[in-house]
């Protein structure tokens, strides 16, 4: 089976739980023409079950959630709001020296941790593999989506998306998810 479709990124606020497993389900049912089932990996990494054409990734801050969904194999998504002080110390750890670097000239480490956490999402590596990453040399697609997202919140936050290979800048709605 295979979907046609543009990328888009559904946004709740809400129980972080509660909203991500609604908004999964709204998310594919509002993007996809054909039934489908939702598996995860052993990994917990969802996947649409018998459609290798598309992926689906969640992420959460601040009881905000996003699901990506997008016609690829693999993709990823992450936020974060973005607030006055970041742990440097996680910089210290996890940044490559170019992205350090490049945090030091532009001083944007939510920018530099969403790109990695996208991609280590896209990929189902998890957070051990991220220490070894440099978004700086990777060839995936990354997608900054902060300003649009943070002007439809009111509130600042990062959102990158991660895709291989690459898609069109996936549309972003804000859903009010009645859960009563």
């Amino acid at each position: 089976m295979t979907q046609s479709f543009k990328p888009k990124i559904f946004i709740a606020r809400g129980d972080e739980k509660t909203i991500s497993r609604v908004l999964r389900i709204y998310a594919l049912e509002h993007t996809l023409s054909t039934p489908f089932e939702i598996y995860t990996d052993a990994r917990g990494k969802p996947y649409v079950k018998s459609d290798t054409t598309v992926s689906i990734s969640i992420t959460h801050d601040e009881n905000v959630t996003c699901v990506l969904v997008a016609p690829v194999k693999e993709a990823g998504i992450d936020i974060m709001k973005i607030k006055d002080e970041y742990p440097i110390r996680v910089a210290d750890r996890f940044f490559s020296p170019a992205e350090t670097r490049e945090l030091k000239q532009k001083n944007n480490f939510y920018e530099i941790w969403c790109r990695k956490e996208s991609w280590v999402k896209m990929t189902g590596e998890g957070i051990s593999g991220i220490s070894s990453l440099d978004t700086r040399s990777k060839d995936p697609a990354f997608c900054n989506l902060s300003d649009e997202v943070s002007n439809l919140l009111s509130e600042p936050f990062a959102l990158f998306t991660c895709t291989l290979p690459p898609i069109q800048k996936p549309e972003i709605e804000i859903v009010e998810l009645d859960l009563l």
